[in-house]
This record gives C-alpha cells, sequence and structure tokens, in this order.
C-alpha cells in the first residue's frame, strides 16, 4: 500500500524458533527514513523483552533440609 510502511521483529522461543511478532505500521510522514533505525531498534528490544518475559521460569532450589 503506498503510504504506509510497516516494521517487524520476531518473538523467539528458547530454541530459537519463531513463536510471534511485534509489529509497528503507520504513515510514511510519521515512520520516515530518519527515525528507521531507532524505530528498528525499539521494536527488536519490544521483542526480546516478550520473548523474555515468555521464558519458563525455573523455581529457585531447596537449599536447606530438615529432619
Amino acid at each position: 500500500m503506498l503510504g504506509v510502511r510497516c516494521y517487524a521483529a520476531p518473538i523467539l522461543n528458547q530454541q530459537r524458533e519463531p513463536v510471534a511478532a511485534i509489529s509497528v505500521s503507520g504513515p510514511t510522514a510519521r515512520l520516515t527514513d530518519e527515525n528507521a533505525a531507532q524505530m528498528v531498534i525499539a521494536i527488536r528490544a519490544a521483542a526480546q523483552d516478550v520473548a523474555n518475559r515468555l521464558q519458563p521460569q525455573v523455581p529457585a532450589c531447596q537449599t536447606s533440609v530438615s529432619f
């Protein structure tokens, strides 16, 4: 579509397989060549943040034993 841009990044699981994606779309007047690098960096960071939050949380090991 003319006049529209979209930037996207995959959200990867622990095996580095894509399980989702995050994107930003908007008119070329707002998503310009001048801010493209900033947008890509921000979208990649957001995708990595989501991926980190989706990782399974390993419970802390029990360090003491009662008899």
